[in-house]
């Protein structure tokens, strides 16, 4: 795998965009609502939810990651990927039932401060949309200026030009981010079956532009035309997450024994795709 990999910086042009556009955000419906339901006497399916309810509670015992004890909630993506309502014009919220796993010491982004290092390499890509350039706006230039030494995070920027758009480029700790997003899509795994996956995932991450060799750019079109393939799958998948102009995600586990396919999708144009199937892939020990 090539060493130098570059994501694309926010040109300086679209800071001077009009935000106005931002108030206009469509907020998308709950995809699951719940009713309370009230019986005079438990029945045997009351008696049978229950003991669901009981073993839904044992399994969040236990860290999303490993078999560690939880010691914790993680945001899943982490919550400050998502803005703040300081942040936001009145009456919207990009906040809306964020989803959580239980999670150890190790294994959680935030109390590791490595989710600040995952959102800024995400809202510094030139593909976001008004949601993550208002994040970029707001939140990002308010760490840089509390404290300048987070401007080490864009480690050797230089100026290109891409797509005919005079932008910046910067190397990042692709291992790092990997990283970060791999956690991500276990959480959301356990999220939805209760069980922390073991085995070895696939990320293609096309927005992850690597420049310079030939060998480096052709490892990027592997990961977009991977990207392309596993979003095929997807395609009739529904959208799960309730402010999917920061996050949404697709889904699909696989027919015949274990394995899944994932979509992930931040700021209305980040995409990665997360493939897991253990016939090709060793059981692994996260850390």
């Amino acid at each position: 795998m090539p060493q130098c990999n570059f994501i694309l910086i926010t040109p300086r042009a679209r800071d001077r965009w009009e935000s106005a556009a931002f108030s206009n955000i469509s907020l998308a419906s709950s995809l699951y609502s719940s009713q309370a339901e009230s019986t005079p006497a438990p029945s045997a399916s009351d008696l049978n939810r229950l003991c669901c309810n009981s073993i839904h509670e044992n399994f969040m015992l236990y860290c999303y990651i490993c078999d560690k004890l939880s010691t914790s909630e993680e945001h899943v993506p982490p919550r400050s990927l998502f803005p703040e309502s300081k942040d936001l014009p009145q009456g919207i919220d990009l906040r809306k039932n964020l989803i959580t796993v239980p999670a150890c010491d190790e294994h959680n982004l935030q109390k590791s401060g490595e989710d600040e290092y995952l959102l800024f390499l995400l809202v510094g890509n030139i593909e976001v949309n008004s949601a993550g350039l208002k994040h970029w706006q707001t939140k990002i230039r308010r760490a840089l200026r509390k404290r300048s030494s987070k401007y080490s995070l864009f480690k050797n920027p230089r100026p290109i030009r891409f797509l005919g758009i005079q932008t910046g480029a910067y190397e990042i700790d692709f291992e790092r981010m990997s990283h970060h997003l791999d956690l991500i899509a276990r959480g959301l795994y356990f999220h939805h079956i209760k069980k922390h996956w073991p085995y070895a995932i696939q990320l293609a991450i096309p927005f992850a532009i690597s420049v310079g060799s030939n060998a480096a750019q052709r490892y990027s079109q592997a990961m977009r035309e991977t990207a392309v393939l596993a979003f095929g799958f997807l395609q009739n998948e529904p959208r799960l997450g309730d402010n999917p102009e920061v996050f949404y995600y697709q889904y699909k586990l696989k027919d015949d024994g274990p394995g899944f396919i994932m979509r992930m999708v931040f700021y209305g144009g980040i995409e990665v795709a997360a493939l897991s199937n253990p016939e090709s892939n060793s059981k692994e020990e996260v850390v």
